[in-house]
């Protein structure tokens, strides 16, 4: 079996800053690349009934999408990378106000809908 990804284990290793040849954290960051690549799937409509991206738990298991443009590929990096930090990064706003601290955590990942356009305004990178 197979997990589809848009993206490489390589090309989000590069974006994260990780060594290739490092190898500790290929499990986690195979399955952030395969939750971006569906979380792609579901902004861009194109859900299967059934997902072929199903989680084996093996990174060798990952098969590159061929034919993708590059916006597609880029989303899925952006998408894969919150996957990755989120427990780390509230990607959001945090402030103080006169009452005391307050936070606003985005839910959206806007740089993906920028990315993602082409596909539903006939805009974008291609």
């Amino acid at each position: 079996m197979a997990m589809k990804t848009y993206a490489s284990l390589a090309m989000l290793k590069s974006k994260l800053a990780i060594p290739a040849a490092n190898t500790d954290r290929d499990d986690e960051l195979a399955l952030a690349l395969v939750a971006g690549t569906r979380a792609i799937d579901y902004r861009i409509g194109d859900l299967d009934v059934e997902a072929d991206d199903v989680w084996t738990g093996d990174p060798d298991d990952l098969e590159l999408a061929t034919g993708v443009k590059s916006n597609v590929v880029l989303a899925t990096l952006a998408a894969a990378v919150r996957f990755t930090k989120s427990a780390e990064v509230p990607f959001g706003v945090a402030g103080m106000n006169d009452q005391g601290v307050v936070a606003y955590v985005r839910s959206s990942m806007p740089e993906v809908d920028i990315l993602l356009a082409e596909a539903t305004e006939s805009w974008g990178l291609a």
